[in-house]
């Protein structure tokens, strides 16, 4: 999880890396909403992949979850605050 308290949105590039085996992320508000059911990065097995995603931060918190186990890079480009 995310700390995000006070925002309502955050915007994030979320880069996947040095994943062993094919799989997806998703980034969704883990404490208010079941996993969504679709992905914001889709990755090949020892590939780097990235791609920009605008998060909700309901409750003050985001989830990021990877299908496969992998290193992940969040870049914070801005937010709204509530």
């Amino acid at each position: 999880m995310v700390p995000i308290s006070g925002v309502t949105a955050a915007l994030t590039n979320l880069t996947v890396t040095l994943a062993n085996a094919a799989g997806y992320l998703t980034a969704y508000p883990c404490l208010t909403d079941a996993w969504p059911g679709t992905s914001n990065v889709n990755f090949g097995a020892f590939e780097t992949a990235a791609n920009a995603a605008l998060v909700s931060g309901s409750r003050g918190y985001g989830c990021l979850a990877p299908s496969a186990p992998t290193d992940l890079v969040v870049d914070l480009f801005g937010v709204w605050s509530s």
